[in-house]
């Protein structure tokens, strides 16, 4: 089940105002209390919010719904994406490496123009420098997994999706794409990776979100 925009609005107004009472909550909502009733039965009955007689409500910090857990679930990829770094084709295996310990990645997008041409994570780049003075003539290019062959997620795809396509390919990150009207192509625009989405969960269980 899916919270509603006004039980969003709710939980919000009580984190922000608690103790608040349910007139209290009708006023500032615009609204009147009997059209508001269900939304406080129902989110107190999944204990979102503790209800106290004559005190008001609460917002519950140490329960961690199924409701909650579904709208997260449910949240477009580009909403908790991070700036993706992005190489172009040409870059030196030697540039790259030092660039991925710099950024502490543990992958480059290699793209044209904002266009997606390949992965190279951190594991192809040393094993290409291991090759010895050959390294220091190669280039990205030549190591990098190529499109179309690529794992990929839509910036407007749900949180659910991508952690399936990442568990499904055993892969560390995906690279987040929209569609370009300009060119008629798609681009990239992102990166998510299990490390942001443990820790976008995670803020769910400290009551963060």
């Amino acid at each position: 089940m899916k919270l509603s925009d006004r039980q969003k609005k709710i939980i919000n107004l009580v984190k922000e105002h608690e103790p608040i009472t349910g007139d209290q909550i009708s006023d500032k909502l615009g609204l009147s209390k009997p059209t508001i009733r269900p939304d406080l039965s129902l989110l107190s009955s999944a204990e979102i919010l503790i209800a106290k007689p004559k005190v008001g409500y609460l917002y519950n910090q140490h329960y961690v719904t199924p409701f909650i857990i579904s709208d997260m679930a449910q949240r477009p990829v580009e909403e908790v994406m991070k700036v993706p770094i992005i190489v172009d084709k040409e870059t030196p295996i030697i540039e790259a490496i030092n660039r991925v310990f710099l950024e502490d990645a543990g992958s480059l997008y290699v793209a044209d123009k904002s266009q997606l041409l390949g992965i190279v994570s951190r594991k192809d780049l040393l094993k290409a420098a291991m090759m010895g003075t050959d390294a220091q003539q190669l280039t990205v290019s030549f190591v990098m997994s190529r499109a179309p062959n690529l794992v990929t997620v839509n910036h407007t795809d749900s949180l659910a999706a991508a952690c399936k396509k990442l568990v499904l390919h055993k892969v560390n990150s995906l690279p987040v794409l929209e569609y370009d009207q300009e060119t008629g192509q798609e681009k990239i625009v992102g990166k998510l990776s299990k490390t942001v989405i443990t820790n976008v969960f995670y803020s769910i269980l400290e009551g963060e979100q």
